[in-house]
């Protein structure tokens, strides 16, 4: 099975992350803190969140995260209309390469995946 985070488990980020802080603090239960350690080492290979954090940490840890992946994320929709713009001007190689620096440089595995299968796309679409 792939290391990849699946979709539920992304919403389930996104859902701990929206939560009030005192509710979040609550939630650095041990099983949740499994979870999000297992969410982190799919979605960031190389990153593992810190162990034994104090409630509080681990409440912070989560938010951090959510406001990297959101800007990630918005990076990846900037990519991905530099590179469209480029390729409607006839600089197809300078689409490709674009897509490809932004998935060598991104943490995110989801991102990153993204921008290499454009990429490859293009890349198909140019032969």
């Amino acid at each position: 099975m792939s290391q990849e985070a699946v979709p539920n488990e992304v919403e389930w980020f996104h859902d701990l992350a929206k939560l009030p802080d005192e509710e979040l603090v609550q939630q650095a239960t041990d099983v949740n803190r499994t979870r999000f350690k297992k969410f982190v080492t799919a979605s960031l290979p190389g990153h593992v969140p810190p162990d034994n954090q104090p409630p509080a940490e681990f409440a912070t840890t989560v938010l951090e995260l959510r406001a990297n992946q959101r800007g990630w994320n918005r990076a990846l929709g900037e990519a991905l209309i530099h590179a469209d713009d480029q390729r409607s001007e006839g600089n197809l190689q300078a689409a490709i390469s674009a897509l490809r620096s932004f998935a060598s440089s991104c943490p995110w595995k989801t991102f990153g995946d993204i921008a290499r299968v454009q990429a490859d796309n293009l890349e198909k679409n140019r032969q």
